[in-house]
């Protein structure tokens, strides 16, 4: 009777475990989203910047080369967190979306001084949602690559010896 009582507790100690794992591999996904969407935005934005600066006007291209080095890198870094995010996909890229959109909108606050600025920037910072949202949604409807297995894989490149 007592090793059923202990069993019962294991499965509770492991059950909480799984559930701290899950939390854990959660956080870890948005931020490697996160990383992602950084990386990204910095390799756009240097592209961009070549780009802009071949041309005889660079600042003309300035606001549309910037807004889709935005956009992208963030559909890049919410499909990123929701593919890590393993079996939460969907809870994965909605955290991700709202720390990516409050990183933005922070950083415009910091960037305009007084606050006045950013009556213009609604459309931005809801077109980097909808980004967001895009990249997640991808994510989770994409569909999953099943290992090949050992007799596919035999078929396919023949039997090493």
């Amino acid at each position: 009777m007592e090793s059923r009582k202990q069993s019962g507790a294991n499965a509770r100690r492991a059950s909480a475990a799984k559930d701290d794992l899950g939390i854990m591999e959660l956080i870890r996904s948005v931020l490697f989203g996160l990383a992602v969407m950084a990386i990204s935005a910095l390799v756009l934005l240097l592209i961009g910047t070549g780009i802009a600066y071949s041309n005889e006007d660079p600042a003309a291209f300035e606001m549309p080369l910037s807004l889709a080095a935005l956009y992208i890198s963030i559909f890049f870094g919410g499909f990123a967190a929701a593919k890590k995010s393993g079996q939460n996909k969907l809870l994965g890229g909605i955290i991700f979306t709202a720390l990516a959109f409050l990183l933005i909108f922070l950083l415009k606050l910091i960037m305009s001084g007084r606050g006045e600025d950013l009556n213009g920037s609604t459309y931005y910072l809801l077109g980097a949602l909808g980004a967001s949202a895009a990249g997640t949604v991808m994510s989770v409807f994409s569909p999953r690559k099943k290992p090949m297995s050992k007799k596919k894989r035999a078929e396919k490149f023949g039997k090493k010896k």
